[in-house]
C-alpha cells in the first residue's frame, strides 16, 4: 500500500510539473487496474469474511490522509488522452491495433456506442467531451471541458500554472492531429497560419513539422 501510494505522488507530481507522458507511464499500472481505493488502503471488501475485514481494516488508510481517487483517474485519463488521440490519428486505418491505453479506448468506445450522451457530469465525463474535441481539432472547446471540471482542478496545488502547461500541451496535440489526419491531402502549408490556428509561435510550429 505504502508503494501504490508513492508511486500514485509521484504520478500526480509529474502531472504537475507538464511531465505528462511521465505521469501516464508511472500510474498507467495502478490507475488502470480498477481497484484503486484497495489499492491505496482506503477501502475494504465488505462482503468478506469478518476475518478478512479485519485484517483489512489494519492497511486501512486514515480519512485525513487519503488521496482523492477521482484526482488520480482524472489526471491519468487526460494524459492517455494526450497520447492517444494523436495515435488514433495516425492509425485511422488500423484503429485496433497499436493501443496505448486500453482503458481509455474503452471508455470512448463505450460513450460512442451510447444511445445518448448527456451533458458532463463527472471527471471522465469531461475527458470524453474534450477527447471528441480534441480529435476535431476543437483545442479551444478540449480546454473549456477540462477546466469545466472545478471539483478536481481544486485539488490540485498550483492549478493556474499546471493549466497553463496542459494549454501548451493540447495546442500540440491538436496540431499533431491535423498533420496526422490531414497532411496527405496537402502539398504545402503556411507556417504562419498554422500557427494562427493553434495560437503557436513560429519557432514551435517549425520544431513540431520536423518531427511529425
Amino acid at each position: 500500500i505504502l508503494y501504490n501510494r508513492t508511486i500514485v505522488q509521484i504520478g500526480l507530481s509529474a502531472f504537475r510539473c507538464g511531465l505528462f507522458k511521465e505521469c501516464f507511464d508511472i500510474s498507467k499500472e495502478i490507475a488502470n487496474y480498477g481497484r484503486l481505493k484497495n489499492l491505496l488502503g482506503q477501502s475494504f471488501n465488505s462482503k468478506a469474511t469478518e476475518k478478512q475485514i479485519r485484517k483489512e481494516k489494519l492497511r486501512y488508510v486514515p480519512y485525513h490522509l487519503h488521496i482523492d481517487y477521482d484526482l488520480v483517474d482524472f489526471s491519468h485519463m487526460v494524459c492517455a488522452m494526450l497520447l492517444e488521440i494523436p495515435n488514433i490519428s495516425r492509425n485511422e486505418l488500423y484503429v485496433k491495433r497499436n493501443i496505448i491505453s486500453k482503458p481509455f479506448r474503452k471508455l470512448i468506445d463505450s460513450a460512442d456506442n451510447a444511445l445518448f450522451n448527456g451533458p458532463p457530469e463527472q471527471s471522465r465525463d469531461y475527458v470524453i467531451y474534450a477527447s471528441r474535441a480534441l480529435y476535431h481539432g476543437e483545442w479551444k472547446k478540449a480546454i473549456d471541458y477540462l477546466f469545466a471540471a472545478t471539483k478536481v482542478w481544486k485539488l490540485i496545488p498550483g492549478a493556474e500554472r499546471v493549466r497553463d502547461l496542459l494549454v501548451e500541451e493540447i495546442k500540440e496535440v491538436a496540431f499533431k492531429v491535423l498533420m496526422f489526419k490531414n497532411s496527405k491531402s496537402y502539398e504545402s502549408y503556411s507556417i504562419t497560419d498554422l500557427g494562427n490556428l493553434f495560437d503557436l509561435d513560429e519557432a514551435a510550429v517549425h520544431r513540431l513539422s520536423l518531427i511529425h
